[in-house]
């Protein structure tokens, strides 16, 4: 229960908070109560997100050696990866589509939306 109260607490933190040293600092305490509640996933989607968000942070950097987790219990995806010669971690919650990812001994840290294009401005109406 007490994982739970600290993960809304986590999703609150990610919706609304523009410290994201903090929001990673609550994440990184609960990192091993999720690492039990988790398994091997892929999924391309975050994995381009990421990608992305990489780029931002370091320029044309080509992301490697992902792996990803889910904790299906509580909706929530996290994950390792290297990019270059710096290594980093991120966590996505699923329900709200919203996620933080940070490089390793560096200041590096940014948070993203992970939305599928048809939520854009973009939208195509089915109205002629």
């Amino acid at each position: 229960m007490r994982t739970k109260k600290r993960l809304q607490e986590l999703k609150t933190m990610l919706r609304n908070s523009d410290n994201h040293r903090a929001t990673r600092k609550h994440y990184l305490a609960q990192s091993y109560e999720l690492g039990k509640a988790s398994k091997p996933t892929q999924n391309d989607y975050l994995k381009a997100m990421i990608q992305m968000v990489v780029f931002q942070m370091l320029g044309p950097v080509e992301v490697s050696g992902l792996q990803m987790q889910h904790a299906p219990e509580h909706h929530l995806t996290h994950g390792e990866f290297t990019a270059g010669p710096h290594r980093g971690a991120f966590f996505h919650c699923d329900k709200i589509d919203i996620g933080l990812a940070w490089l390793e001994k560096s200041p590096a840290l940014m948070r993203f939306r992970a939305r599928p294009l048809t939520d854009g401005p973009f939208r195509v109406s089915s109205a002629a």
